[in-house]
């Protein structure tokens, strides 16, 4: 079962430049050590001139789910000090133990919906 998330973030004011290295070694991380686990990952400017980002991630089991927290798991302090997270959905099947993880930095914005009821 694919497991997705969507994340909506909010740029530090003055880290845009910071923000933008950040994405592209994220991403040159995925792609160079997930391959064929990591089904989508890509950040979307909410607009042109916005400081808001999504992030959007989908792996395709929980093994890839747990390869990418694996590779990408130092990053997170360094991703806290570039944006806040405004929202936090997870969609399908991810271990208790890193739904509580999230929970602690994010809190109350993170909603999980773990009973999909049907999926290609």
């Amino acid at each position: 079962m694919t497991t997705e998330i969507v994340c909506k973030v909010r740029i530090a004011s003055g880290k845009q430049e910071a923000f933008q290295r950040f994405i592209a070694n994220a991403t040159n991380t995925v792609r160079t050590t997930e391959a064929g686990g990591t089904l989508t990952y890509q950040f979307v400017a909410v607009d042109s001139n916005s400081s808001q980002c999504l992030v959007h991630e989908a792996y395709r089991d929980r093994a890839a789910l747990l390869a990418h927290f694996a590779s990408m798991g130092d990053n997170l302090a360094t991703a806290l000090e570039l944006f806040t997270v405004d929202e936090l959905l997870i969609i399908g099947d991810m271990p208790v133990e890193i739904v509580a993880q999230l929970r602690a930095v994010v809190g109350d914005k993170l909603t999980h919906y773990s009973h999909v009821l049907s999926q290609l």
